[in-house]
């Protein structure tokens, strides 16, 4: 290639493994700097949040390498951000290095995926940050020593940095029972030294918000019992109401590296033209609901009832059971109105009654006669808001006639456990998923709410709206 060839005829270089040296100037003179001290040099005070936006947060790591995504749910439900999650790498039973398992971080075979996914992503234009849970495998039971531990997470971070990752998040290990607290403690201080030396690491210790105070073995609360709040199943792996709690070791993580959204899909004129209104919301002006008249389908077992309709155009369904009473009704959303101010009308369903058996129950849902839009990217999204509403067991929102199927869970959303019961949930919430679907001619979406057994349900959903539609790339300057 000649000198003078201009930039964009060069070839495009390699990852760089981060200590080659290059050119530099430094108090006026010429110096020879590395890959690494360039990045950290370039990360140093600079705020996170001016990226741009709609970053991706993967998770690797173990069995438990989406508790901290479905923590994340929580935080995006509350406060919307720019940003995707879901995308999951972990391997169940995993350790940090070759050796501890058959499918170690460091494990050649499992690292080609992640970094191969990582590169491809970052060459569409893609930023990826990772959250990783690893160590209880390792330091929590005695396999290799937390030193050993970090070193191996140290490699594995320095081998996705070079493929193009933006910012690790390193969870602690979490309180576990039967393993040794001490050597827990200490890897976590290990994980904590690790993610102050490097400016491109963030430690994430949830270990406040999981553990018995009152333990002396540093186990988590409710032990191995799984019952009523108990923050794991098993004594190890988070439960719902556990992932609950470490929304709040992420929340001021989230809200420092992504940047806000607002709260959307609340106007009545939000309607799908493909010329006119390309984003608008397919199903239409009742997709944000304002009056009652839909479809009451729902099965009514023993003594349950339902009194008034869903909302308009939409169909409610799913077995009721026990003395279970559902009230739909138009209300003023107070918690619309606290946020922006005003008197923000919505149908409000009211929960009373102990079901029987456990239920999936579909509270509004509807499709709609939609052109096949190919592999144009989609946006699902339920608006709501809770008034005291306790003895559920989380929140679904499903895609109706979409393939792939798609969807996204607040709580519990499989198999049922005591721990799976959610406390008190207040305010406002925006339950959102972002999908490239191969099909989704007459397609819509489904709001559901998961229900428990034997436990007593009080309180109100406000359904403001349900928004499917179109993301199309933005065009163009003209």
């Amino acid at each position: 290639m000649m000198a003078n060839a201009k930039i964009s005829e060069l070839p495009a270089a390699t990852a760089l493994a981060g200590d080659e040296l290059l050119p530099g100037v430094q108090d006026a003179g010429n110096v020879a700097v590395t890959a690494d001290q360039l990045r950290s040099h370039a990360l140093l005070g600079v705020p996170p949040l001016v990226s741009r936006p709609f970053v991706q947060l993967w998770a690797d790591g173990d069995s438990k390498a989406m508790e901290p995504i479905n923590g994340a749910a929580w935080v995006l439900a509350k406060e919307p951000m720019e940003v995707y999650t879901g995308r999951s790498f972990g391997i169940g039973g995993s350790g940090t290095g070759t050796t501890t398992s058959p499918n170690g971080l460091l494990v050649p075979a499992r690292m080609a995926v992640i970094v191969a996914a990582l590169e491809a992503a970052v060459a569409a234009g893609t930023i990826v940050d990772v959250v990783l849970t690893a160590g209880t495998n390792d330091a929590g039971n005695g396999t290799i020593s937390p030193e050993e531990a970090i070193a191996n997470i140290r490699a594995y971070h320095n081998a996705l940095r070079a493929a193009g990752l933006r910012y690790l998040l390193l969870m602690s290990i979490d309180p576990r029972v039967g393993s040794s607290g001490a050597a827990i403690v200490s890897a976590n201080r290990a994980y904590a030294d690790y993610c102050e030396t490097v400016p491109d690491a963030i430690f994430v210790d949830t270990t406040p918000w999981l553990l018995d105070p009152a333990s002396t073995t540093h186990s988590p609360i409710g032990a191995d019992t799984g019952a009523v709040w108990s923050v794991t199943a098993d004594g190890l792996h988070c439960s719902p109401y556990g992932c609950y709690r470490k929304q709040f070791a992420l929340s001021p993580i989230l809200r420092t590296l992504y940047r806000p959204r607002a709260f959307e899909g609340i106007s009545k004129v939000s309607i799908y033209n493909a010329s006119t209104s390309p984003r608008g919301n397919i199903l239409g002006t009742n997709g944000r609901f304002t009056t009652i008249g839909g479809t009451d389908s729902y099965t009514k077992n023993d003594t349950s009832s339902v009194t008034g309709t869903p909302p308009a155009s939409f169909t409610a369904s799913g077995t009721l059971s026990g003395d279970v009473a559902l009230t739909y009704s138009v209300e003023d959303c107070a918690a619309l109105g606290d946020y922006f101010g005003g008197d923000w009308p919505c149908v409000r369903v009211a929960l009373a009654g102990t079901p029987t058996a456990n239920a999936t129950i579909q509270l509004a849902g509807r499709f709609v006669s939609f052109p096949q839009a190919d592999s144009t990217p989609m946006i699902g999204r339920a608006i709501f808001a809770c008034n005291a509403l306790a003895g559920t067991r989380g929140f679904r929102l499903a895609s109706q006639n979409v393939t792939p199927p798609v969807n996204q869970s607040l709580g519990a959303s499989g198999s049922v456990n005591p721990s799976d019961q959610l406390p008190a949930l207040d305010g406002l919430f925006s339950l959102d998923f972002f999908t490239v679907p191969t099909s989704n001619i007459n397609s819509g979406l489904n709001f559901q709410l998961n229900i428990m057994s034997g436990v007593e349900l009080s309180g109100s959903i406000d359904l403001i709206g349900i928004e499917w539609r179109p993301w199309p790339a933005v065009p163009a300057a003209s």
